[in-house]
């Protein structure tokens, strides 16, 4: 069973003040670094598909060779929009491939474990989504009116890693208007599988969200 992923990293950073996250230094790597690093360190991953801005793919081939990431057989340019980058991904995907897994480069906190455990939910059950639990009450407005509280015990917060079996694939390279590749499945009339997701997984959106990962990465890895 092969198994590839494909790693998203060509967003605009626009809430990020000019800084390109993906390249933002954290402790002595570019941010993308430590989520291929756990890819590195999950056996059930044959390959990775990394997917950046047309001018930065030079600069992410060296990156990629300097930090040892073998893995990577491919870098390539995006597309305006995520999916869209995504879906450039999805096209180079081998042949052979039985499994596809998608993880924001802009998640470096990602464990080797989750990413097994999507995978593994994927080759049963076809389509299969990280999720954590809602912890805050939700309000729905109507401009700076509340509407009403929704319950938040069947929410669920999405993030990546998220995998899919091969029968979902012409689904995935459909174009549209989502920000992230389950919601085609769902669209589709498909069952999307959750799983627990992890609590440190967060996904790098503005300036303080560097400060936070790179706190827990000093925890986690115990450097000074």
């Amino acid at each position: 069973m092969r198994v590839s992923a494909v790693v998203p990293a060509a967003g605009k950073s626009s809430r990020m003040r000019g800084k390109d996250k993906i390249f933002s230094p954290v402790l002595g790597k570019p941010l993308f670094v430590w989520s291929l690093e756990a890819m590195h360190r999950c056996p059930c991953i044959d390959d990775v598909i990394l997917v950046v801005s047309a001018e930065l793919v030079e600069t992410a081939i060296y990156l990629c060779r300097r930090y040892g990431m073998s893995k990577v057989n491919r870098v390539i340019a995006g597309g305006a929009t995520r999916h869209d980058s995504v879906m450039e991904g999805l096209k180079c995907l081998s042949p052979d491939t039985h499994v596809v897994l998608i993880h924001d480069a802009a998640r470096p906190l990602v464990s080797p474990g989750l990413l097994a455990g999507v995978v593994r939910t994927a080759f049963h059950e076809g389509a299969v989504v990280a999720a954590i639990p809602c912890k805050d009450t939700v309000k729905h407005v109507d401009g700076d009116t509340v509407v009403r509280t929704i319950s938040r015990s069947d929410l669920r917060l999405a993030q990546t890693p998220q995998a899919f079996r091969r029968e979902f694939f012409h689904i995935l390279t459909q174009p549209g208007d989502v920000t992230d590749e389950a919601a085609l499945i769902e669209a589709a009339g498909g069952r999307v599988k959750v799983i627990q997701g992890e609590e440190e997984n967060i996904k790098v959106t503005v300036p303080v969200d560097l400060a936070i990962v790179q706190t827990l990465l000093l925890q986690r890895t115990g450097a000074k």
